[in-house]
């Protein structure tokens, strides 16, 4: 990936791990991308409600809920991509993209 693969996208990060949540942000931003970061549901409907945003990478197990409920909200634009990340344990980790067709929830 190039330094600039992201130029002029803008990501929303949901992470509720500190650590995780700033490196994600900073490699994210090495690639050109406008980054914005929440630290939970409370925390994203909020960027959401101030922004669009052309991809969101999503924690799924948060302190405040699942960050899955905000694909079933349809909190995102049309045409934002969506992945979504779970950790299984602390050395393994499942990824998984969502892409959800407007109007349907799913």
């Amino acid at each position: 990936m190039s330094a600039t693969e992201l130029q002029n996208l803008s990501l929303l990060v949901l992470e509720d791990e500190p650590l995780l949540r700033r490196q994600l942000a900073a490699h994210l931003t090495r690639f050109g991308a406008e980054v914005t970061t929440a630290e939970s549901l409370a925390a994203a409907r909020q960027q959401l409600r101030s922004g669009q945003f052309d991809i969101a990478l999503l924690d799924v197990n948060l302190p405040d809920g699942v960050g899955t409920n905000l694909l079933r909200e349809q909190a995102y634009g049309d045409s934002a991509s969506r992945l979504s990340r779970t950790a299984v344990d602390n050395r393994t980790a499942n990824w998984r993209r969502v892409r959800l067709t407007p109007g349907t929830g799913a």
